[in-house]
């Protein structure tokens, strides 16, 4: 089991309650952009916690992956470019948590 797996847990769990603080104020946030940001931080996170270098591809999916997520949802006028912000944030913001566990 990697020992960054409670840090992911705990990662994820403060990304559901930032949107749902986010849903209780009002503010819609992109929940499918804060999963791929998410996962995009906590695998630079972990990249850089066990320093590793020279992947460049993987680093290039994920982020072309978070890019692809954002642009379909902004198309099916799912989002705003607000709420996709919103989730990208709260994504990246829950996923810094690994760099402190």
């Amino acid at each position: 089991m990697l020992p960054e797996a409670s840090g992911f847990f705990w990662g994820i769990v403060l990304m559901h309650l930032l949107l749902y603080v986010l849903a209780a104020i009002k503010l819609k946030a992109s929940w499918h952009v804060a999963a791929a940001a998410y996962f995009l931080v906590a695998s630079l996170a972990v990249k850089f916690l066990n320093n590793l270098h020279g992947q460049f591809i993987p680093i290039g999916i994920a982020v072309g992956l978070v890019v692809l997520v954002a642009v379909l949802r902004w198309q099916q006028k799912a989002h705003s470019a607000f709420e996709i912000g919103m989730g990208m944030a709260s994504g990246a913001a829950a996923a810094t948590l690994l760099l402190f566990i």
